[in-house]
């Protein structure tokens, strides 16, 4: 992707001072700054400006003094992993490359070899004796002969208790095609030569979509030639600590495009190489598990790369690993899971999010095509209303048709553009008149690169009532025909019409074919298209703007992803008007299903109060499993691999396919899946995040890292500006879009709706404050009417009790309108109390269920032991807020593991930080 990565890079200039070698142990090490992420991972342009004079830095990467471990992971790092999972699972085998797919790899490394008679396999030795039962050169048997093998006995190892079924040696057919169902690629290592093989491997990826996400382990020139996107990874040579390059020599290779990826064993690193990778804006992916059979940082064997990780996670790099798992959790943070609860049927897949971008709202508001013109140029066709307009794969306007419906149409009535498609050159644009009484909607014939109708074109007549999209497809030797639905709410069918004649010279003449009845019935069809494999894709604007793949010889509708985070408004003004409903919020629209090498299809939606437009890009991902009644499968939320070996809890384990049978007589819900934690990991119910966003730290998502850490309860600052409640700590740093609703409330509402809780349906409540920054009343106002819309998932209560127990408590701190708060016959928040103010046992607990103080009133630093006086105000706190039924929490308390042990010793309910990953580790050794 060579040609798209220059347009996307950023400054990312690693600080490490240079330094001589000798006595480098006693010069500070300065880490890249978080917020510049690594490499190609990030978002702005990268300037790739050299900076020669830290590039004479020779001192080993491995060498190094311990660097202390960041709370935030990598951005984005390039993570391969090593033959598979190849300690979770046999090596080079598909159950490790599925096991490493799911946890979220990029790149699947694989040894590649051809069999006697000719077939692509992979693994890694030149015989079959040490990774199978076998004996002999693996060149000396057929494909039949090899897959006749037991692949699951490993070094000596036998596989057999966690793989009963064994395992065999894969094909890179199959390999490739694992990595494409999943929306990966392959690090293709080659143990074999000639002139036609590397063209030969290139070609069989490239046929399976996925050549532009693999990386190619040695540069060849004629792939390069075929192929222009195709990565290569460049792998440092000489021992050790020194090296044979010139000095420049990898930022002169990566800035030449021929190498993408810098790879090889960690310690043949210097720290002048880094420099001079990171200020091309390469990428790295150097080996983890080199250190297994030594130590690094005082750790020994497989624990060895765990510390390597971490100190890659310093050192802003990616890493081809042992143990993808560990590096998910060193580099990229946990694994986002689904958990499927039989009985469900298998699904045709998932689309998961791989680029979205914020494009013109007056443009880009109904349809979406991909257009191909003669001159080989391609782009996109995005309609609305009235207009039509083409621009090219970066979103620039090459043509535009402001007012594309013909006068003689637009007099009788008709007055709207919908959804398009282009097929042979023709871009067939529907026009739909607002009588849909009438039964007669319009298709007019466009040029796609004037955007003009084709000279002495008929316009062709459905006789339908609505013709929202459209679809063209043409078999060999067949007419083509018009697809689409009649219907926009409550639709049932999908009809078809055959273009009978040439429809750029002769009069059209349209017969119904037979319709496609659905087995479900959608509302609010907006767009479809029917891709290269003959499935249906159709859009929606219904409650989740969701997205459905059509069966068209059995009628069998899937849902298939959504575009419903958009539901609250996305990027907006600060000051525009209010979502009116649902439906006002945003709108699913246009869709599109050419297949391009990346897989995609491509959708629009927009939100239609203050005119901001998304177009989406959906990767489809592999099957989801089949689940059995009374079974139970994790998976990768992300991609759909199942997860193995995982612990869910209460005794139960997932099988090789990711599947476990739930107890009997246990609720689904005792499962103990954790939603966006390691699987077996459980919340923390002791763990508050202080101000949860912070604008100024580019790496902390709002949220959704406080979840990764088991955190069940989030601060988060708001102020009220104009009628918007947007978030951050000051003023200044306010962002339009950033509000409560999209960057909390949203969030947690997608969450209960698919965990039953924020975690799992069995927790306690998840409790979200609210620090007020601006003025109290008009706030709260603004506030109480927010909340109402989330009743589904915040608790409802009164001055005294609770009316209707939810899975979120909000609580209202800082500047808050009690007197206000207290008259009201219905509430959705509570509020914090103050230590000593509020420790009255008299005011129920309902309305303060915690009271506050700053840390500063206990007064201990840490240092030496709290004084007598220090431990009874702790303590005197803690009993009479407990005595009340409220919980307590000491703000701005230092981030020092001995005064988090006092409060915690003390029973004190919330520890406060802002370093969720030091509290997690604290809490988890705690036994919480």
């Amino acid at each position: 992707m060579r040609s798209r990565r220059i347009a996307t890079l950023v400054v990312a200039l690693l600080a490490l001072q240079s330094v001589s070698t000798a006595g480098a142990q006693n010069q500070p090490v300065h880490l890249p700054d978080p917020a510049l992420g690594s490499g190609t991972q990030a978002t702005h342009d990268c300037q790739r400006v050299p900076n020669p004079q830290t590039w004479a830095d020779d001192t080993p990467l491995s060498e190094l003094p311990a660097l202390p471990l960041s709370t935030e992971y990598t951005a984005d790092p390039l993570v391969s992993s090593h033959r598979g999972a190849r300690y979770l699972a046999p090596e080079n085998t598909l159950e490790a490359f599925e096991t490493a797919i799911a946890y979220g790899v990029d790149v699947l490394e694989t040894d590649v070899r051809r069999s006697a008679d000719g077939v692509y396999v992979v693994i890694h030795d030149t015989t079959v004796d040490r990774t199978t039962d076998g004996t002999g050169p693996v060149d000396g048997f057929t494909l039949a002969e090899l897959k006749e093998l037991d692949a699951s006995q490993v070094d000596g190892q036998d596989w057999s208790a966690l793989y009963p079924d064994g395992a065999t040696i894969p094909t890179l057919e199959e390999v490739a095609a694992l990595a494409r169902d999943h929306g990966v690629g392959l690090e293709l290592d080659m143990k074999v030569s000639g002139v036609d093989v590397q063209l030969e491997v290139a070609d069989l990826v490239a046929r399976h979509g996925i050549l532009e996400q693999s990386i190619f382990n040695h540069f060849d020139i004629a792939v390069s030639q075929r192929y222009p996107d195709a990565e290569f990874i460049y792998n440092r040579g000489g021992e050790p600590y020194a090296t044979a390059e010139r000095p420049g020599a990898l930022y002169a290779l990566a800035t030449a495009t021929e190498y993408d990826v810098f790879g090889s064993r960690f310690d043949k690193f210097t720290v002048g190489d880094l420099n001079q990778i990171h200020d091309a804006c390469g990428r790295t992916a150097a080996h983890s598990y080199d250190f297994n059979a030594s130590s690094f940082n005082g750790a020994d064997g497989l624990e060895a790369e765990r510390e390597v990780l971490r100190a890659m996670r310093q050192l802003r790099m990616g890493a081809q690993t042992d143990q993808p798992d560990l590096a998910a959790q060193e580099l990229s943070g946990p694994v986002h899971t689904e958990l499927i609860v039989g009985p469900a049927d298998a699904t045709p897949g998932r689309l998961a999010t791989t680029l979205e971008e914020v494009v013109d709202g007056s443009t880009h508001k109904q349809g979406v095509a991909r257009v191909e013109l003669d001159d080989g140029t391609a782009g996109w066709v995005h309609s609305w209303n009235e207009g039509l307009v083409r621009t090219d794969d970066l979103d620039v306007p090459q043509a535009i048709n402001p007012d594309a419906i013909p006068v003689d149409l637009r007099a009788a009535g008709f007055d709207h553009i919908s959804d398009p498609d282009a097929h042979n050159g023709v871009l067939y644009v529907p026009i739909e008149q607002g009588d849909y009484a009438a039964m007669d909607q319009k298709v007019v014939l466009f040029d796609p690169a004037t955007l003009q109708p084709l000279p002495d074109t008929p316009v062709l007549t459905l006789p339908i009532s609505h013709i929202a999209w459209l679809s063209v497809t043409q078999a060999p030797g067949e007419d083509p025909v018009i697809w689409t639905t009649s219907d926009f709410t409550d639709v049932t069918t999908v009809q078809r019409f055959w273009v009978r004649e040439d429809h750029t010279v002769e009069p059209f003449e349209a017969d119904p074919l037979a319709g496609i009845e659905l087995d479900t019935t959608l509302q609010r069809v907006q767009g479809g298209d029917v891709d290269a494999d003959g499935t249906l894709w159709i859009s929606t604007d219904d409650a989740g703007n969701r997205l459905f793949a059509v069966d068209p010889s059995t009628g069998a509708t899937t849902e298939v992803g959504s575009m419903g985070h958009l539901r609250a408004g996305g990027p907006a003004n600060l000051t525009g008007p209010a979502p009116v409903d649902d439906y006002a919020k945003a709108e699913g629209e246009g869709i599109d299903a050419t297949p391009l090498p990346s897989g995609d299809v491509h959708t629009l939606a927009i939100d239609a109060v203050r005119g901001v437009s998304h177009f989406a890009h959906f990767a489809h991902r592999s099957v989801m499993p089949a689940v059995p009644d009374g079974h139970a499968c994790l998976v990768n939320a992300g991609n759909g691999a199942p997860i193995p070996h995982a612990d869910l809890g209460g005794g139960v384990t997932t099988g090789p396919g990711g599947c476990a049978a739930i107890p009997e007589g246990a609720d689904p819900a005792f499962v103990g899946h954790d939603g966006a934690l390691p699987a077996g990991q459980h919340p923390l119910y002791r763990a508050h995040a202080h101000n949860d966003y912070e604008p100024h730290d580019t790496n902390r998502r709002p949220l959704l890292d406080a979840l990764d850490h088991g955190f069940t309860s989030i601060e988060v600052d708001v102020y009220l500006v104009g009628d918007q409640l947007v978030v951050g700590h000051d003023y200044d740093d306010l962002r339009p879009g950033r509000t409560l609703q999209t960057a909390y409330l949203d969030p947690l509402r997608d969450r209960v709706n698919s965990f039953g809780g924020v975690y799992r349906a069995d927790e306690q409540r998840f409790q979200l404050m609210i620090d007020v920054k601006t003025e109290a009343e008009s706030t709260w106002a603004a506030l109480d009417r927010v909340l109402a819309d989330y009743d589904d998932i915040v608790v409802a209560q009164s001055y005294d009790e609770v009316l209707v127990d939810r899975s979120v408590q909000v609580i209202i701190s800082g500047n808050r309108a009690r007197s206000t708060m207290e008259g009201q016959a219905v509430l959705y928040a509570n509020y914090d109390g103050r230590i000593p103010d509020d420790l009255d046992e008299s005011v129920p607990a309902a309305f303060i269920s915690m009271n506050s103080q700053n840390y500063s009133h206990l007064g201990w630093d840490g240092e030496g032991q709290p004084s007598a006086a220090q431990q009874a105000t702790l303590r005197e706190a803690v009993d009479r807020s407990h005595a009340a039924g409220r919980t307590t929490r000491f703000w701005a308390s230092p981030h020092d593991e001995r005064v988090w042990q006092w409060l915690y010793d003390a029973g004190s309910d919330w520890i406060n930080a802002d370093d969720l990953g030091r509290l997690e580790t604290f809490l988890r050794a705690q036994g919480d």
